[in-house]
């Protein structure tokens, strides 16, 4: 059975791997890629080495720990090609997003487990605002009244225009400032446009 084309990856026709689902370049388009040295040529290294064994194998061992990194660098792809892969091969991205669940679920039955401790007061709490927001986290309405004399009222007002006053004339001479250097790094002899 041939796998059907699907696409263009870095110049490359990509093709679903019958067995795994996963995106693929037959051997030929691999070997075709190479220059007389050998070299990869035309950014064909992420689709030529990025094998569906290699896939395999990265999901393997983000299987065991979710160090995206740590799998990239076991199996000898580079974290780009990684991410290349996630966003073009849809069966590859779903096997990756199953793993981080299934490693997002062992965190929280460890932190679930931890609740349960009579010293993992934070945990539970933790989870009860996560899981019982409306009791444990419900949303809260403040509301604050106080009064203001009107002396004091108009005393606050003063303050606070000086202060407005005084941010705009120092943010005023810090512009200018900018500009004169600007102008000066520009023109370091002083010729030319005056302004």
């Amino acid at each position: 059975m041939t796998p059907a084309t699907v696409g263009d990856f870095d110049g490359a026709t990509l093709t679903l791997d019958p067995e795994t689902g996963f995106l693929t370049k037959s051997n030929n388009a691999v070997e075709s890629s190479r220059d007389s040295r050998g070299c990869f040529v035309n950014g064909f290294e992420s689709v030529s080495v990025f094998t569906v064994s290699v896939k395999l194998n990265v999901l393997k061992i983000l299987l065991d720990t979710w160090n995206i990194s740590k799998a990239c660098s076991l199996s000898g792809v580079s974290r780009w090609t990684f991410t290349n892969h996630y966003a073009v091969d849809e069966s590859f991205r779903q096997c990756v997003d199953e793993i981080h669940n299934r490693h997002v679920d062992a965190v929280d039955q460890v932190r679930h487990d931890v609740a349960l401790k009579p010293s993992g007061a934070f945990d539970r709490m933790a989870l009860l605002n996560a899981y019982r927001p409306e009791v444990y986290n419900p949303k809260v309405k403040i509301e604050v009244e106080h009064t203001v004399s009107r002396e004091e009222g108009a005393r606050r007002l003063n303050v606070l225009s000086h202060a407005v006053d005084a941010e705009i004339v120092d943010t005023v001479q810090k512009i200018k400032a900018q500009r004169a250097r600007a102008r000066r790094r520009q023109n370091p002899n002083g010729h030319g446009d005056p302004k």
